[in-house]
């Protein structure tokens, strides 16, 4: 039996069924088109980005721009939303610690060591370095004032009943 020796000559094309040159594809693989695949749109967006894309101009939320207000204007709190929670602000103690500032999970932990007894519920932290000190009754804000002065930390505290005023 004789074998025919072939050698494939790499820049001969190929031929479908059909007869039409195959071209190979960027690792000499047929494209899906060769392979008798038919594509019919370009493969969908897969990034979180391409998925969250607005397309459509009148689904996008604008802002308004707010009217500004002359430079040294003032806001104007009406006195109803001024009084709103003004029982729960009754039992709270504004608290501040003089030349220093302390760190609020110190504040809040001897805090809650030393007046819980004295019914101490929650501890808040403000922006301009006081505390808020809440707790079960204005009877007891007013014990832990009488027991004073306190300490925290050897820092002296400085504290008062909570006023309107505030």
């Amino acid at each position: 039996m004789a074998q025919s020796s072939t050698r494939l000559d790499p820049a001969a094309k190929s031929k479908d069924a059909a007869g039409e040159p195959i071209s190979k594809g960027v690792q000499g693989a047929p494209t899906d088109n060769q392979r008798g695949c038919t594509t019919t749109a370009p493969a969908q967006a897969t990034t979180w980005a391409d998925k969250v894309r607005v397309s459509d101009a009148s689904t996008r939320h604008t802002l308004e721009p707010l009217p500004q207000k002359p430079a040294g204007s003032r806001l104007k709190i009406p006195v109803g939303m001024k009084m709103h929670n003004m029982d729960q602000w009754k039992k709270c103690l504004i608290g501040f610690f003089i030349g220093c500032k302390m760190p609020y999970h110190a504040v809040s932990s001897i805090a809650k060591k030393a007046w819980k007894p004295y019914g101490m519920e929650q501890v808040t932290t403000m922006a301009d370095g006081f505390y808020v000190f809440r707790f079960r009754t204005e009877e007891d804000i007013g014990e832990v004032l009488e027991r004073g002065p306190w300490m925290f930390g050897g820092k002296h505290i400085v504290l008062q009943k909570w006023s309107p005023k505030f």
